[in-house]
């Protein structure tokens, strides 16, 4: 049917690609060849950082690793793939902040950007200029492919800056609870309640 089709055609390309680059002369290629082809390797790499994403985001919404595994996304992934949480988490910021700016998802598909602009911008981002950024994405992407990587950045925190003027409102913690213990596998298990500039500063932390 249709969809093994679509599945079948999804594990081809994967191998075929890891074929011609197996079989690649390295030593065979001269300066120019040798760096056209570091950069052909980034684009395509950055366009399946794109499709990881959307997967990914696919997954976490439609919740079926919980029921069928009984696992988050995070864990399912890291657990069935050996990575660390970690590297999970950071694909799963990435996924959660292309959904929101889909020019960045476009850019990251053509291989114009990386996911490192996507990073940077999932850690200016908060509920209080997020309609901001949206509005500004297209100056923000202009700028990302005009200059180098730590001048986007520069520039991206500066945009936050102003449309985050006046900051989150202040507050006591009064309302903050923190708990946390490890369980007979050793695991640690994390419970936080947390408002205000604390809530913010914490998760920029974890993301």
């Amino acid at each position: 049917n249709a969809l093994a089709s679509a599945r079948d055609t999804a594990c081809e390309a994967p191998t075929a690609m890891q074929d011609a680059l197996t079989e690649l002369d390295v030593g065979s290629l001269d300066g120019d060849a040798l760096m056209g082809t570091v950069l052909s390797v980034e684009t395509t790499r950055r366009a399946l950082d794109a499709a990881n994403a959307h997967l990914l985001g696919a997954l976490e919404t439609s919740g079926v690793t919980e029921t069928e595994a009984g696992l988050g996304t995070k864990r399912w992934k890291a657990n069935r793939t050996h990575c660390s949480d970690a590297s999970v988490a950071r694909e799963l910021t990435i996924a959660r902040t292309l959904a929101r700016f889909c020019g960045f998802a476009e850019e990251l598909a053509k291989g114009v950007i990386s996911t490192d602009h996507v990073l940077a911008l999932a850690a200016v981002c908060n509920d209080r200029i997020i309609d901001g950024l949206i509005e500004a994405e297209d100056q923000l992407l202009v700028f990302a492919k005009l200059h180098r990587y730590r001048i986007f950045v520069t520039f991206l925190r500066r945009v936050a800056a102003t449309l985050d003027e006046d900051g989150c409102e202040p507050d006591c913690g009064d309302r903050d609870t923190a708990s946390m213990g490890r369980d007979l596998e050793r695991h640690l298990h994390l419970s936080l309640e947390l408002s205000g500039h604390n809530a913010v500063e914490i998760e920029g932390i974890i993301n």
